[in-house]
């Protein structure tokens, strides 16, 4: 059943990207399921992420950016696909000088509109 091999990650908490490292053949499985391609009104068998490369090394951009402007680089904590450890270790392959280096930016909580 493609429900049940979507819980694969042990501890599943149907949380955003809770599934074990790896399970994308699960997630494939689910995806094309009957009930979630009626659920998402999506064409049985559609290709994902197809498109053409415009640019195969950007890294030289990236080079006269940086001396031209100041850089800051996020990348979220919930990004399934590139979670923010492959962008640290992407950032500091560039050999750039970090004046910040990483911290935890957190939002003030909205407890004024809070129920």
């Amino acid at each position: 059943d493609t429900e049940d091999s979507f819980k694969i990650s042990a501890g599943y908490t149907q949380a955003l990207n809770d599934y074990t490292c790896g399970a994308e053949t699960a997630m494939d499985a689910w995806l094309a399921s009957p009930s979630v391609v009626a659920a998402l009104h999506v064409t049985a068998g559609t290709p994902g992420m197809v498109y053409d490369k415009t640019a195969t090394d950007l890294l030289p951009l990236y080079s006269e950016l940086i001396n031209k402007h100041q850089i800051l680089i996020y990348s979220g904590d919930t990004d399934g696909c590139v979670p923010y450890v492959g962008t640290e270790a992407w950032t500091r392959g560039l050999n750039f000088t970090v004046t910040n280096d990483w911290h935890q930016w957190l939002a003030k909580p909205d407890t004024e509109h809070a129920l």
